[in-house]
């Protein structure tokens, strides 16, 4: 037994962590410290909370640091002795075996991010970052989806509204949307929806259509909820905001800025590679005949070529949230006359090919270097 110089544990949390006396004392002959039985024999105050304490790795005669979240090196066993005399103190026997086999080291290194995911509409959510935000909220992450609009310029049948009661219908349905994607937070930054018309109608009372508002004004607001939320990565559009719509190309602007603002550690632009889309159209007008209106030749030039692509996210274990969250839009799958729109159309694909089809979601990450491998994690390196 030697004697060594330690450092002050620093708990995990905002709150004074449990602090250790100076001199703590390391076992080099106990290889294995029994489970469940603490390492030193002074009386301890209860805590509210446990603070995960292990050892971090040093070379021969350096100090010792104690430092949260990080597993205990095999083969060095601490004997903490702590300081009774002082409230919220903590021994590592509390928290088990630090040695064990069956502790995995990703439970124990693992930190939670925030995941915010930026969209102009209620339903955009679930076509582009549905299963990446189901995924990140399985996995213990925190998911909170912003809305720039209430998307009441969208299209639906009567049934569902007119345009002074549709937009509260759609906040509504991106809620249940979020429910079953496991988001913990729905936001809106209460612009008016722009609309997808060659004209931009007036403001409505007591709203600026998103597309009219300042890109400085906006990305303060959305700024504000990176701050707040402590976002590790942002979800925004690719530069041509997808297919083109005003609200998806703004939607860039504002989230680039933002994440500026915010000092967001990493900002990824939902997107989908092109020559996918475009084979995806040929094939599918083979047995499927599109509106007059529809024009195939548009997404030649629609979001962004695969060479741009730097994330590529598997999601089909996510599949049946994604699919549920399409299906809480209810009024974009809608339509007077019996014109068909193009979420329906998407609900109707067999559930193998909707797999193979919505199984992925592509991002482009803007300050990633040219020629880095496609990633598939979207919060690798954080």
């Amino acid at each position: 037994m030697g004697d060594i110089e330690g450092a002050p544990v620093v708990a995990a949390s905002a709150e004074p962590g449990p602090q250790l006396r100076w001199r703590g004392r390391v076992d080099r002959e106990v290889v294995r410290q029994p489970h469940g039985e603490a390492v030193d024999r002074d009386p301890v105050d209860e805590v509210d909370r446990a603070v995960a304490l292990a050892l971090a790795a040093r070379r021969r005669g350096e100090d010792l640091h104690l430092v949260p979240g990080r597993p205990q090196p095999r083969g060095e066993v601490v004997d903490l002795h702590l300081d009774a005399t002082q409230p919220r103190q903590v021994a590592v026997g509390e928290h088990g075996d630090l040695h064990a086999d069956s502790l995995s080291w990703a439970r124990m290194v693992l930190m939670p991010h925030t995941l915010v995911a930026f969209h102009a509409h209620p339903d955009d959510e679930a076509l582009l970052t549905a299963g990446t935000m189901a995924r990140a909220a399985a996995e213990g992450h925190r998911v909170v989806l912003v809305l720039a609009t209430d998307g009441a310029a969208g299209l639906a049948a009567a049934t569902f509204g007119d345009p002074t009661t549709l937009g509260a219908r759609r906040l509504g349905e991106a809620q249940r949307s979020a429910d079953v994607l496991g988001v913990a937070r729905v936001a809106c930054l209460g612009y008016a929806d722009s609309g997808l018309g060659p004209a931009l109608d007036p403001d409505p009372a007591g709203q600026v259509r998103f597309v009219r508002t300042s890109v400085a004004e906006a990305a303060e607001r959305l700024a504000a909820i990176l701050r707040e939320e402590n976002a590790s990565v942002l979800l925004t559009y690719d530069a041509n905001g997808g297919y083109g719509h005003r609200d998806h190309v703004m939607i860039h602007h504002v989230g680039a800025r933002a994440a500026m603002l915010a000092r967001t550690p990493r900002v990824l632009q939902a997107t989908i590679p092109r020559d996918t889309i475009c084979r995806a159209i040929a094939l599918a007008q083979k047995v499927y005949r599109f509106p007059p209106e529809f024009d195939p030749t548009s997404f030649e030039r629609a979001f962004v070529p695969r060479s741009a692509v730097t994330h590529r996210i598997s999601v089909r274990r996510h599949i049946p949230a994604k699919r549920a969250a399409m299906r809480a839009h209810a009024s974009q799958a809608s339509a007077d006359g019996g014109a068909d729109r193009t979420l329906a159309a998407f609900l109707r694909i067999p559930r193998p090919v909707y797999d193979l089809v919505f199984g992925r979601e592509w991002y482009v990450d803007p300050a990633r270097p040219p020629g880095s491998p496609v990633s598939r994690d979207i919060f690798e390196g954080l």
